[in-house]
């Protein structure tokens, strides 16, 4: 599995990479379909989520979007219970996760910036024990632990 994205890494030309992981994601997505769980994030309806971590868990992954458990529970707590879907926000995400940034950097209300010390998602170089933003610029900042 390593060889093979070694191998998309060096000749596929990095302005194809989003469509090609969207294509992966929806294609690996199919083998899960059922109606048993719904994930919030992508919304897609899965028979069950994929197992995940170093010592497997259950249903811990979203097939399509690769969210965690930890993800579709920020998704929902910014959905019902707060503004952040509606009101105009500045927002600051460090180490972004793939598919939140591909969500927060289309909605329309947010002014968002994505940061980290050297992931390719980031817009900014920043490393987060320096930040270079003066302070109460931003009205959300997300730091989601891994």
């Amino acid at each position: 599995m390593n060889q093979l994205k070694s191998f998309f890494k060096a000749t596929v030309p990095k302005r194809y990479i989003p469509e090609l992981r969207e294509f992966r994601d929806f294609i690996r997505g199919l083998f899960y379909i059922g109606n048993l769980f719904i994930c919030p994030v992508c919304g897609g309806n899965f028979r069950k989520f994929r197992d995940f971590g170093a010592v497997s868990k259950a249903n811990e992954q979203c097939p399509r979007c690769l969210s965690l458990k930890r993800h579709r529970l920020l998704w929902l707590y910014l959905k019902e219970k707060t503004n952040f879907f509606d009101d105009n926000l500045k927002v600051l995400h460090i180490a972004p996760e793939y598919y939140f940034y591909q969500k927060f950097s289309k909605q329309k209300n947010l002014d968002y910036i994505s940061a980290d010390i050297q992931s390719p998602l980031a817009k900014v170089k920043m490393d987060i024990t320096n930040i270079v933003y003066e302070d109460n610029l931003f009205d959300v900042i997300f730091a989601i632990a891994s």
